[in-house]
């Protein structure tokens, strides 16, 4: 219910009265406006350094973002010259010298390592080892780590033990 003149009337209140009240009231709502108006204007305020600290925000989580999946990138280049035998020493040259397109990642990981890695290989072949098996001979475990041959040893050895071993075999025979 709104207070007018008409309603101070009623009341059966003064005319001086009722000018009074209605000042009064007028003072009150026009007072109230203005701090409407004011705590508006603050709340714009802040609507706008929000939304500047959300912008802000959201280019520095773009920002780390785009440098994880750089070095997730970074890393994969590697460990794909790694499995492909690249020399450990030459990996960071070799992977700044690769060009990369987004057709050639999934996310973090190549789509197609040996396609991606082909121009380097072709180009920079000598940095890349294949292993190559070399024949051994079977390793034996020796004899006797803690004490010297015995004569029972000796007699259980083979020729080519005894002469593998023949500085310890000659020893326990002079002992004998």
């Amino acid at each position: 219910m709104s207070l007018t003149r008409k309603l101070l009337r009623e009341l059966q209140l003064t005319d001086d009265a009722a000018e009074r009240i209605i000042a009064a009231h007028v003072e009150t709502v026009d007072a109230i406006r203005q701090e409407r108006d004011a705590l508006s204007a603050e709340s714009a305020g802040h609507q706008e350094e929000s939304a500047r600290l959300r912008s802000e925000y959201d280019s520095y989580r773009r920002q780390v973002e785009q440098e994880r999946l750089a070095q997730a990138r970074a890393d994969a280049i590697a460990q794909a010259l790694r499995h492909a035998g690249a020399n450990e020493q030459a990996i960071p040259l070799l992977a700044a010298t690769l060009q990369t397109t987004d057709e050639d990642w999934e996310g973090a990981a190549l789509r197609d390592a040996a396609a991606t890695l082909f121009p380097v290989k072709t180009r920079y072949g000598a940095f890349f080892a294949q292993p190559v098996p070399i024949p051994t001979s079977r390793v034996s475990p020796p004899l006797s780590t803690g004490s010297a041959l015995t004569r029972e040893d000796v007699s259980g050895m083979s020729a080519r033990e005894i002469n593998d071993n023949w500085s310890m075999v000659r020893q326990a025979l002079s002992r004998g």
